[in-house]
């Protein structure tokens, strides 16, 4: 039976993107230690500063593709339908990982990730799927939902790829996890109604409005120059934490996995209900203060992470900066999604996605500069740098101020 109702359809793609999330993380970590134990024709051995690099490209290159390519299914998913662009998606993932399970050479694996990247992006369809079928006062909760879910996945799914390693090899990691995603291919086929037929559309249209000045808070390049700074600060700490953790803290690999831990769960346990608050909020100020103010305690909370060297400390902030994460980036995309009106919500949300992945790759790479020229203190300054710059930008306003009495009426 289809899922009618939106609420339903929110949980199925909840737990789609859940499982998704995990089964591609069951891998993620372990992409060095998979390398060097390759062996090919032009490098007898791959010593761990090669297995360092290819590891560290097979994180990229998907980034890279994705960044250009989401703008593209997104505007194909406004066209054909997003259900569509999720089943190419899942097709996509299951396909490079039956690919993986019989290549061995490292940079057809790179190529094979590569294309992973252009072809796959279930985050952006499910994102575009759910804010089409939905209505539009509950689009915060809808994407605060989805990232709630990739971060379930994201701690879920490199503990079950350590466990399933103990017991078998890479490649049969890579075909356990071609099988979910056959089964999560199959099963969204059967449950999940069409979008683009208009009688599914029918239901959310009179509580989907197109776009309206009460909904608009930032102009779209101050939101897309926000929604970059966001993810640029969340990702910065990726490619020194460790280190610092190790160095500074003195703590072993179980300790910064929990350290890790401490922040997806924050943005597990906080993302619901920011979204639930932020939909609630009627005043297109309320809305601008409320980002504002997890802008201004996250700087504080790096501030404060750049004067500590201890454990518990340590974890307490990474856990607060988890919940003001599950409110900055899905927020800033909702918004965004909210100005290309019901016809052109795909577009909008690949666009984000674009801004989101360049914000990744620049993130960790600065982080890295950073932390190797100078040290720990300073590259949690410039996190805090960076959300004194997302302040200023969010400080911006729209060229006239929405009426909310306008905006009252719409969403009631």
């Amino acid at each position: 039976m289809l899922l009618q109702h939106w609420r339903m359809r929110l949980h199925f793609l909840w737990l789609v993107q859940l499982l998704t999330i995990a089964t591609m993380e069951m891998s993620g970590p372990f992409w060095p230690l998979y390398f060097k134990q390759l062996n090919h024709t032009y490098l007898a051995e791959i010593s761990s500063q090669w297995a360092s690099i290819l590891g560290g490209l097979a994180y990229i290159l998907p980034l890279v593709a994705a960044m250009f390519s989401a703008p593209f299914w997104g505007k194909l998913g406004d066209k054909y339908g997003h259900k569509l662009m999720l089943l190419r998606a899942l097709f996509a993932l299951g396909f490079s990982q039956l690919l993986l399970v019989y290549i061995t050479d490292p940079i057809l694996i790179l190529l094979v990730r590569f294309g992973q990247g252009l072809t796959a992006g279930t985050i952006a369809a499910s994102q575009s799927y759910a804010a089409k079928m939905s209505p539009f006062q509950h689009r915060g909760q809808i994407f605060s939902r989805i990232q709630a879910a990739t971060a379930a996945g994201s701690l879920l799914g490199p503990l079950a790829g350590g466990y399933w390693l103990e017991h078998m090899e890479m490649t049969g990691l890579f075909a356990r996890s071609a099988i979910i995603f056959l089964m999560l291919f199959l099963t969204l086929y059967c449950l999940l109604p069409e979008d683009n037929k208009k009688q599914s559309l029918q239901k959310t249209s009179k509580n989907s409005p197109e776009v309206n000045q009460a909904n608009i808070l930032w102009p779209p390049l101050v939101l897309l120059a926000a929604i970059c700074l966001a993810q640029i600060a969340k990702r910065m700490p990726q490619s020194f934490y460790a280190l610092y953790a190790e160095t500074i803290l003195g703590q072993g690999s179980m300790m910064i996995g929990i350290l890790y831990s401490a922040t997806g769960l924050g943005i597990l346990i906080a993302a619901p209900f920011s979204g639930y608050y932020f939909d609630k909020l009627k005043n297109g100020q309320d809305k601008r203060n409320f980002l504002q103010g997890v802008c201004l305690l996250s700087l504080l909370l790096m501030l404060l992470q750049s004067q500590i060297n201890s454990f518990y400390p340590a974890l307490i902030l990474r856990f607060f900066w988890g919940i003001c994460l599950a409110a900055i980036l899905p927020l800033l995309s909702a918004q965004l999604s909210a100005q290309g009106g019901i016809k052109a919500i795909g577009k909008q949300v690949g666009i984000s996605h674009s801004a989101i992945k360049l914000g990744g790759i620049v993130g960790i790479a600065t982080g890295a500069v950073i932390f190797s020229l100078l040290n720990w203190q300073w590259a949690f300054a410039t996190i805090a740098l960076t959300y004194v710059l997302l302040l200023w930008l969010l400080s911006k306003q729209t060229a006239t101020e929405p009426d909310t009495r306008e905006e009252v009426k719409l969403i009631s």
